[in-house]
């Protein structure tokens, strides 16, 4: 159906091309994802102008054959796309093998946008990125083609009832069609809006079907209006001028298509601007692109084809959609050189894909174009004999399933990284209920520490009496009970003239009052930096941002509770109005305060992201504010970001990064002792 519109292809070439060039450099074009939504809209055209067809043909809808044609058009690549991926997983470090058979569940059952809403993780910050999150948007179309093939053939059945004249059941089709488009494309963008005011992790607006299908919605309205046929009279109206609808067909294209790229150039994942007008802007620039091309299908002289070369990309777009995210993640982490990682993936993606389009697929979808000498490519594919390729693919594909088993079990259940920050987590957690029992059983009433209703008392007799141990992968169980006392937490101010310049700091000069609040980062140096600032204390938490860290020294301020020394450990959770944040922790600290911010590290980001432009800004106020110094982590875990955990970010256990991270706060501190208080 698709060969008969040409120029139409140029659309999926286009969404492809945004996708692939936001996923190898996301610094260039860090909007691309809105690549995915040119799909989403364009899948919601040519489906619905295919319902349409066939009703103007049958005057029904036959919704099983329907649903049985769009599986096997989605399923089948996608499993021989794992089954051909999964194997060079074993390049990688095993981290990256941790929950893979729940990955694959979820691919394979179209459910993985609620997987990745269950995660917890957002699309772009990701503990380990997840080797088959890009199926999330299949999953999405999964549930499109039935939600809409479902409504199709209840609007059929109902209007077989209530229209018997068989001349207006078209028309009434048509219309019935473009209302429930609106009305479902309608509920599904207000849903977004709720839920990304709702929640701040916008994973849920991002990833939800019930919040991003739309699109769908907005390419089966223009499905109706400007479907794979058109009314002879239009068609008539078009060849007439056809001059004048070329012209203005192709610059209604240009103009759309550099609308969509400005859009991609200048937008992010975390803006709001992206869930407001963002996405659905994106849909409406391609429904442009869209009836352009259908308009110069029309115009066109029919004698002029559309280049091979651009069927065959657009037949190959989703093959290499497939492919090419698991093999960027390999490559892109066993090789050093990213221009070499990029070509090395797409040339891989480029022969999978050659050798699922044209010798697998048509297995179970193209039927009829099995015999490749009747297929024309740009690729010249007779080179092949069938007889030869067929059970050379099947060996191949063989071979891969072996190895992709061995894989499979040999992965993880949690990743060293997942373990890590459980365990932390939970030794926070029994730090903060001993500190808190130690409080009550001294009875002082006047409450010093409040955090998430934690309280806990001035002056607090810390004896720990059972220092608990995790054990078994952050399992909850506490095991191998060491009694070990810890020294007195005495709140005590020190005046600046105990850090003199220059003089190195010793373990017994840092018995102050440090609060110090961290994400992930610094909850994997948590246990270290209580054994060097004894006197501190320390709150971390994965996935917090700057605007959490904020509402947290708000809270200990007003409960009287904030040490002299503030240790701000955050920014590698991008966060919006991040700039804001530091501002007003900065202008809102009370006097009495020394402030102390960690410059974040991500071993992935870009200049375009919030975290690495959060870096750059803790540095250009390092000698803004008499009171506020920067400790700068990412100065000294860039010279060796070997020692990072695999994801490139994390401490992940390593002894002399976690050394590092101590020194820099260590430090930090001693130079803020150095200055003025606020």
């Amino acid at each position: 159906m698709m060969a008969k519109v040409r120029w139409i292809n140029l659309v999926r070439i286009v969404g492809l091309s945004l996708v692939l060039i936001y996923h190898f450099f996301k610094d260039i074009l860090p909007g691309g994802f809105f690549g995915v939504d040119v799909f989403f809209t364009f899948s919601g055209y040519l489906i619905t102008s295919l319902v349409i067809k066939e009703f103007q043909k049958n005057k029904t809808f036959a919704f099983l054959p329907y649903l049985k044609r769009r599986t096997m058009r989605i399923f089948p690549p996608l499993l021989f796309s794992v089954i051909f991926t999964l194997p060079f997983v074993k390049l990688l470090p095993s981290d990256f093998t941790a929950g893979l058979d729940k990955q694959l569940a979820s691919a394979i059952g179209f459910i993985t946008n609620y997987f990745e809403i269950f995660k917890g993780g957002s699309y772009e910050a990701q503990l380990l990125p997840h080797l088959y999150i890009h199926t999330w948007s299949l999953a999405l179309e999964m549930h499109y083609y039935l939600l809409w093939g479902l409504f199709c053939y209840a609007a059929v059945k109902v209007l077989k009832v209530i229209i018997k004249q068989k001349e207006h059941k078209v028309n009434a089709f048509k219309i019935t069609v473009i209302f429930m488009s609106l009305m479902l494309g309608l509920s599904s963008y207000l849903h977004m809006q709720s839920l990304f005011n709702q929640y701040s992790n916008i994973s849920v607006a991002y990833f939800a079907t019930t919040s991003h299908i739309y699109p769908f919605f907005i390419g089966s309205i223009f499905g109706v209006l400007f479907g794979l046929e058109v009314p002879d009279k239009v068609s008539q109206t078009l060849i007439k001028k056809r001059k004048f609808f070329t012209i203005v067909s192709i610059i209604l294209f240009l103009i759309s298509l550099i609308s969509l790229v400005i859009l991609s150039a200048s937008t992010n994942f975390e803006e709001v601007f992206s869930y407001r007008y963002g996405f659905i802007l994106a849909s409406f620039l391609t429904s442009i692109m869209i009836v352009s091309c259908r308009s110069l299908h029309e115009t066109v002289p029919k004698r002029i084809n559309e280049y091979h070369i651009i069927s065959h990309l657009a037949d190959l777009s989703y093959p290499i959609y497939l492919f090419h995210w698991p093999l960027f993640i390999v490559f892109s982490n066993v090789i050093q050189n990213k221009v070499l990682s990029v070509l090395l993936t797409f040339a891989l993606s480029y022969v999978f894909s050659l050798l699922e389009f044209y010798f697998i697929e048509p297995m179970f979808y193209r039927k009829n174009n099995i015999n490749l000498k009747q297929n024309e490519s740009f690729v010249n594919i007779k080179i092949f004999n069938k007889n030869i390729t067929k059970p050379v693919t099947i060996f191949i594909s063989a071979v891969f399933v072996l190895i992709s088993f061995k894989v499979f079990a040999e992965r993880k259940d949690i990743s060293d990284l997942e373990k890590e920050q459980m365990v932390a987590n939970v030794v926070q957690e029994v730090d903060n209920f001993e500190a808190l029992k130690s409080g009550v059983d001294n009875l002082n009433p006047e409450p010093v520490v409040q955090r998430e209703g934690i309280s806990g008392f001035d002056n607090l007799e810390n004896s720990l009496q059972q220092k608990q141990v995790v054990q078994r992968e952050g399992i909850s169980r506490f095991d191998n009970l060491k009694n070990s006392l810890r020294q007195k937490r005495t709140v005590q101010s020190k005046t600046s003239s105990d850090f003199e310049k220059n003089v190195p700091i010793s373990r017994s000069q840092v018995n102050v009052n440090v609060t110090m609040v961290g994400d992930s980062v610094a909850l994997g140096a948590r246990k270290k930096l209580l054994e060097t600032i004894p006197n501190a204390f320390i709150d971390t938490k994965g996935s917090r941002s700057l605007h959490d860290g904020y509402n947290l020294i708000t809270e200990w301020q007003k409960s009287n509770s904030l040490g002299e020394y503030v240790v701000v450990a955050l920014g590698t959770n991008g966060c919006e109005d991040w700039e804001t944040y530091i501002n007003k922790i900065i202008n809102e600290l009370e006097p009495g305060h020394r402030l102390i911010f960690v410059t974040p590290f991500d071993g992935h980001w870009t200049e375009t992201w919030r975290s690495y432009k959060t870096m750059q800004y803790l540095r250009s106020i390092k000698d803004k504010y008499k009171y506020v110094t920067i400790a700068d982590w990412y100065e000294e875990i860039s010279k060796q970001p070997e020692l990072l955990g695999s994801d490139k970010t994390h401490i992940g256990g390593n002894s002399k990064a976690i050394q590092m991270f101590v020194d820099v706060v260590e430090n930090g501190i001693k130079s803020a002792g150095a200055k003025e208080v606020k």
